[in-house]
């Protein structure tokens, strides 16, 4: 179950490509996130920040209408700076198609399709 929830936060990664410095995560005051779900979530994104392959994102894990976990990595603007938060807006263009085919993937691999 971790791993699962670890998937549907990864699923839920936006990023952008650049090269920055890792700041530290962001918890949204509303979430009193699983530790371990948390830990996983925070190694991944450390992994990412730290190979360079983003700037900044956002990520957020909700079970059953219940958010569990909401953080933010890195940076939204390189050259000002600015941090990414809860509140930062992704142009995600047509990436969408890749969400919808991963929901569609878990619901067939649950058999609810």
């Amino acid at each position: 179950m971790l791993m699962r929830n670890a998937l549907a936060a990864l699923l839920l990664l936006a990023a952008t490509p650049c090269v920055s410095k890792p700041v530290a995560a962001r918890t949204s005051p509303v979430t009193a996130p699983d530790s371990r779900l948390a830990a996983a979530v925070d190694a991944v994104a450390a992994k990412a920040l730290a190979d360079k392959t983003v700037s900044g994102f956002a990520v957020g894990v909700v079970e059953n209408g219940r958010v569990r976990l909401a953080r933010s990595y890195g940076f939204a603007d390189l050259e000002t700076r600015t941090p990414v938060t809860e509140r930062t807006v992704f142009r995600i263009g047509s990436i969408t198609k890749e969400f919808t085919a991963a929901a569609v993937l878990l619901l067939a691999e649950q058999g609810r399709l």
